[in-house]
């Protein structure tokens, strides 16, 4: 009887002795198999990118047309961005977004419903599919433009473009890189300025190409260090002085959106901004006209400018 218990008990502990073994062959195993799989690179900001002066273009205008110009076509597409060129704005901003097949293409809302009374949603759909889409708006009829058609309008008309960034957690990985390779293919990339309410996606630019220069949108009043960015963008409702002042201290430009009555546009062209996001881009450029260039704030090719001649002021001084 003692011979047969214990019999059972040794059967038990080598079956456990195997089952142990069994389990550490296997996990060696799996080991190795994740560590032969090809890993995308996940980025995780871990440091700060220091400030550089944006490089505002040499137009000495203060208004960015907000999705083009809405009287001259539907909004962000060709026929709104043309239109919009034609006042020679700072910048025309226009939104962005990856299509079901990881393209990119220019309109604002998530899905069709507003522009083409479609469910559909951009992410959700190939650009095949989106390129059959009719949009409607304002009596105007238009299409989805690729980013890279945005582009290359935008060289015919040497206007510089403000590229919104609108992120889903269904997009690719490889979005900011294929961004990037896009602009340095047309070699824009030190010209057009990228933003965003995604500050992972802002980070993970500045980290594959750091003269790209960024900007955060901002739609609550903010409580955080800025030092990533090169410039804000933020909802006009939120301006308050001590907040552009502080800016002002740090060189980082702030554009305000979207404004478009004539008395607002007017009352913030005479503070502390680099510009201001309108649909109204006509009324903007000629409110702006009627202002004393000595009340607007200076540019930053001004004060780049003037550092230059301090500089060599300086060099020049201390020459024998």
């Amino acid at each position: 009887m003692k011979r047969k218990r214990s019999k059972r008990i040794s059967y038990k502990i080598i079956g456990l002795v195997f089952l142990l073994i069994l389990l550490i062959i296997c996990s060696i195993g799996w080991m190795f198999y994740q560590q032969s799989k090809p890993v995308k690179d996940i980025f995780i900001p871990e440091w700060q990118y220091p400030i550089k002066q944006l490089n505002f273009p040499k137009s000495s205008s203060k208004v960015i047309s907000h999705r083009g110009y809405k009287q001259g076509g539907v909004e962000n597409t060709l026929e709104a961005i043309e239109a919009a060129a034609h006042f020679e704005p700072a910048y025309v901003e226009i939104d962005i977004q990856q299509t079901k097949d990881d393209e990119m293409v220019v309109i604002h809302d998530r899905s069709l419903k507003r522009l083409a009374n479609k469910k559909r949603k951009i992410r959700n759909s190939t650009l095949k599919e989106l390129k059959k889409v009719k949009l409607k708006q304002n009596g105007f009829v238009g299409q989805i433009p690729t980013l890279e058609e945005a582009i290359q309008l935008a060289q015919q008309k040497q206007q510089p473009l403000l590229l919104d960034i609108k992120t889903n957690p269904t997009d690719s990985l490889d979005f900011p890189q294929q961004l990037v390779d896009l602009l340095t293919k047309y070699k824009v990339q030190n010209y057009y300025l990228i933003q965003s309410q995604d500050e992972n996606f802002l980070k993970r630019v500045k980290q594959i190409n750091p003269q790209i220069q960024v900007g955060l949108i901002i739609t609550a009043l903010p409580s955080k260090d800025f030092s990533d960015f090169q410039f804000l963008s933020l909802k006009y409702k939120l301006a308050n002085q001590n907040l552009l002042d502080s800016q002002v201290k740090e060189k980082r430009p702030i554009f305000l959106w979207t404004l478009d009555q004539p008395a607002e546009i007017e009352l913030f062209m005479h503070k502390n901004i680099e510009a201001v996001i309108t649909d109204e881009s006509s009324t903007a450029t000629v409110l702006q006209q009627t202002i004393k260039p000595a009340t607007l704030s200076s540019s930053y090719l001004e004060r780049i400018k003037n550092a230059e001649q301090k500089a060599d002021l300086k060099r020049s001084l201390s020459v024998p």
